[in-house]
C-alpha cells in the first residue's frame, strides 16, 4: 500500500550518496537544506554511509539526524523500501544506462517524484516511452538532467523565451546558445557514463542525427555550421561537449510546451556552441572533437580509450571544485515581419563553482528542494519532464538565491522603449 506523500518519513533520500558527485549532493544538502529537513544517505555500503554521515556532521551540526539506508539497484525489495518513504529522490548513480532504470520504475510504482544528473540522452529516451504516460497519469514529477547538463541551457532558453514574450508579445524563432567560458575538471564517472552510451551505438547515432530525439513534437532545426563566427557574442563559436545532449533537452521543452499550449513558437530552433579566442583555437578544436567522435563509434579504439580513462571515483580536488565556474549566454531572436528590425535578449546563466561538481551538486539539490517546498508553485504536473517545464522560473528564484547568477536582459530597442 502507498503512503500518502505528506506522512512519508524522509522529504529526501539521497541515493549513491558515497560516491564522486553523491559527496557533493550529500554536502550541499548539509549545509543548505531548511532547518527541519527530513532526509537520508542511501547506498550499498553501510559502513562507507557512516562515515560520510559522521564528515556531515562535523561540518554541519544540524546533520545529526540524517539517517543512513543501505540498497542497491539490482536488489528491487531494498530499492522500493527506500523510494515509497521518500517524497523526492536524488540519484547520482551512474552510468544511468546500467543503473538508473531500477530507481526510475520504483519511483513510478511508488509515485516518488524523482531528479538526476544524467546527461544520457538514449537512457533519457528509454525511460520516456517507458514511463512517461503512467507518471503523467499519476501525477509523479520525473526530471532529468538537472546538473550542468541540461539546466543552464534549459532554464537560460526558458528566460529568453519568457523575457520575449513579456517584453514584445511576440514567439521566439532562434535561440542559441554558447558556453562563454568554464573552468571545471572531470570525473571518472562522467567519463564512463560516456561510453555506457556509445555501447549502444545506434541510439547514439540517432541521438545526434534527430535534433527532436526526446521531443513529442518535430520542428523547423536547420542545418548550422560546426565552425562560425558569431557577431553576437563577438566570439568564434566551435563544439562543446554537452551540445548534442542540451540541445535535446531544449527540444523536449519546446515539444512539452507546445503540447501545453503554451508554444515557444511554430520557428523555434535551438543551437549551442562554446565561446573560443580565435579561430585558430576554435579549428583545433573542431578537428580534434571530430577525431575523438569518430574513435568513440569505432568498438576497438574506444575499448582502448575506456582502458586508459579515469575509472569511477575519481575527479577534481575539493580545492579545484572550488575555483572553478562558468558563463553561458542565451541570445534569442523574436518573430517579425520582413519590414521589423531585428528584435534580441540575452538570458545568462552564472556559476562560481566547478560546474559538473560544485554546482551541479547545487542545481540538483534545488530540484529536489521545489519539488519538496514549491510543488504548489511549479508548473510541473507529472511525468518525465525538464527542468523548464518542471519548475519554470522558481528554479530561477531557487538558485539565484543559492549564489549563482541568472539574468536577461534586451539587446536591441523597440519602438516603445
Amino acid at each position: 500500500m502507498l503512503k500518502p506523500r505528506d506522512s512519508r518519513k524522509f522529504d529526501i533520500v539521497l541515493f549513491g550518496a558515497t560516491g564522486f558527485t553523491g559527496k557533493e549532493v550529500a554536502e550541499y544538502l548539509a549545509l543548505y537544506g531548511p532547518q527541519g529537513m527530513r532526509w537520508s544517505l542511501a547506498g550499498r555500503s553501510l559502513a562507507k554511509l557512516e562515515t560520510l554521515k559522521k564528515r556531515l556532521v562535523d561540518i554541519s551540526p544540524n546533520s545529526s539526524n540524517i539517517d543512513v539506508v543501505t540498497a542497491d539497484v539490482n536488489d528491487k525489495s531494498s530499492l522500493h523500501d527506500i523510494v515509497r518513504d521518500a517524497k523526492v529522490v536524488i540519484t547520482t548513480v551512474g552510468p544511468y544506462t546500467k543503473y538508473g532504470t531500477p530507481v526510475v520504475e520504483a519511483c513510478v510504482q511508488n509515485k516518488t517524484d524523482y531528479v538526476d544528473i544524467t546527461g544520457e540522452t538514449p537512457w533519457i529516451k528509454k525511460i520516456i516511452e517507458q514511463f512517461h504516460m503512467t507518471a503523467e497519469s499519476c501525477g509523479t514529477i520525473l526530471v532529468p538532467s538537472c546538473g550542468f547538463d541540461s539546466v543552464p541551457s534549459d532554464i537560460g532558453t526558458l528566460m529568453v523565451v519568457d523575457f520575449i514574450k513579456q517584453k514584445w508579445d511576440r514567439d521566439t524563432g532562434e535561440v542559441k546558445g554558447t558556453v562563454k567560458w568554464l573552468k571545471g575538471g572531470i570525473s571518472g564517472g562522467t567519463i564512463q557514463s560516456t561510453f555506457a552510451v556509445l555501447e549502444q551505438p545506434w541510439s547514439a547515432i540517432e541521438m545526434f542525427t534527430d535534433p527532436y530525439f526526446l521531443s513529442p513534437v518535430t520542428g523547423q532545426q536547420g542545418f548550422s555550421l560546426p565552425l562560425c563566427y558569431d557577431s553576437d557574442f563577438g566570439k568564434w563559436q566551435g563544439p562543446h561537449f554537452l551540445a548534442a545532449s542540451n540541445e535535446r533537452l531544449v527540444q523536449r521543452s519546446y515539444g512539452l510546451k507546445s503540447i501545453a499550449g503554451h508554444s515557444y513558437g511554430k520557428f523555434f530552433s535551438y543551437r549551442e556552441y562554446f565561446s573560443y579566442r580565435n579561430i585558430i583555437t576554435a579549428l583545433l578544436a573542431t578537428i580534434s572533437w571530430s577525431f575523438v567522435s569518430m574513435a568513440l563509434f569505432i568498438p576497438p579504439l574506444r575499448w582502448i580509450l575506456q582502458k586508459y580513462a579515469l575509472q569511477p571515483g575519481s575527479g577534481p580536488t575539493k580545492e579545484q571544485i572550488e575555483k572553478g565556474g562558468f558563463e553561458c549566454q542565451f541570445i534569442g531572436e523574436a518573430c517579425i515581419e520582413p519590414y521589423e528590425k531585428p528584435l534580441k535578449a540575452m538570458a545568462k546563466v552564472k556559476g562560481f563553482k566547478d560546474p559538473g561538481y560544485g554546482e551541479t551538486a547545487k542545481m540538483v539539490s534545488e530540484c529536489a528542494l521545489a519539488l519538496v517546498y514549491d510543488r504548489q508553485r511549479i508548473p510541473g504536473k507529472g511525468g518525465i519532464m525538464t527542468p523548464s517545464t518542471a519548475f519554470g522560473h522558481v528554479l530561477v528564484e531557487r538558485l539565484n538565491a543559492a549564489g549563482m547568477e541568472l539574468s536577461v536582459e534586451a539587446l536591441t530597442k523597440s519602438k516603445d522603449d
